[in-house]
């Protein structure tokens, strides 16, 4: 067995520090087997491992907490972070829309964060990572819910289209439903409002931002029809060409007052998703312009509608009006 160790489920006054302990059951050993069809091989250059990579069937070494290995093996720790950073670099080369290495080692470093960096092997070789996080939303009545943030998915650019990242993202979405999860959101770079050289910058990644919708909608995740923007992470600009996206864990877990059908909820509930999300990264919500912005045209609407993933949002969110 590959275990995960983490923490037991918080309280809903406390941000969730660790997912719960998360066990992958190894599958059986294929000792002389014949290498099955489509298998490829690569090798990690930082690594120096060559892998057997196999269409049909990933099946990962570890799948590792960043911050639980910290306490035990803080070495190994920090050479798989950087290996992880390195990969996240190449998966997000606009650099607003990622966070520094000391940023990272910093939320690592404090519980109330709630703030996971996941790293999965082979052969010893990191194959990607997941930044990972888990919150709190707080609707205007001030009841309270469970969510995951499932911040950014990395994989090596010639690792992509393998199955690593489906693999990832079930194995990270197991640790939100073990600790009560009502739903894992994710932003998404939205094609319809990115500039041709935007495009181009996010396609050198390996994966066009058409693509990246495709994949999210097979993994199950659909679209917030709303306005959204990434307030300035590190002190760099907001990005405005983002949409909000979730995939719907345990709809028990979501308040009644949230009036959520399936279909659509209510605006508030919204507003504490994102509050809850970019709280981690934001100092103060209620200062942030780009945060306070969100909030008012939220907020002027009741309900908002859950769409198909690859769906132009209803409304013009022009760049302009939404600064």
């Amino acid at each position: 067995m590959i275990t995960t160790e983490i923490n037991k489920t918080p309280s809903e006054d406390e941000n969730p520090i660790d997912p719960p302990k998360t066990t992958i059951p190894e599958a059986s050993p294929q000792s002389g087997a014949q290498p099955l069809a489509h298998q490829e091989t690569w090798v990690d250059p930082l690594e120096g491992s060559s892998l057997g990579v196999n269409r049909k069937h990933v099946q990962f070494d570890e799948v590792i907490s960043i911050r639980e290995m910290l306490r035990t093996d803080p070495q190994r720790a920090e050479a798989l972070f950087q290996r992880g950073f390195e990969i996240y670099c190449e998966a997000f080369p606009d650099p607003s829309e990622r966070e520094s290495a000391e940023s990272l080692r910093g939320y690592l470093d404090d519980p109330s964060t709630g703030f996971q960096m996941i790293v999965v092997t082979m052969n010893g070789a990191v194959v990607g990572g997941r930044n990972f996080g888990a919150k709190t939303a707080v609707l205007e009545n001030g009841e309270k819910f469970p969510i995951a943030c499932g911040e950014h998915l990395y994989i090596p650019k010639a690792l992509q289209r393998l199955g690593f990242g489906t693999e990832i993202v079930k194995q990270t979405n197991a640790m939100a439903r073990s600790y009560g999860a009502s739903l894992i959101i994710s932003e998404q770079n939205d094609p319809f409002l990115m500039t041709p050289e935007e495009k181009a910058l996010d396609a050198s990644a390996g994966i066009s931002p058409e693509d990246r919708l495709k994949f999210w909608k097979k993994q199950g995740y659909v679209a917030f029809d709303c306005p959204y923007a990434q307030p300035s992470l590190d002190g760099g600009d907001p990005v405005y060409y983002l949409r909000l996206t979730a995939e719907i864990l345990d709809r028990s877990k979501i308040p009644e007052s949230a009036n959520f059908d399936g279909k659509s909820i209510n605006s508030d509930a919204v507003l504490g998703i994102m509050r809850a999300y970019h709280g981690g990264f934001v100092d103060d919500l209620d200062s942030d312009p780009t945060s306070v912005m969100l909030k008012e045209k939220l907020l002027s609407r009741k309900r908002i509608d859950l769409i198909d993933i690859e769906q132009e949002r209803s409304f013009a969110q022009d760049r302009v009006d939404l600064r």
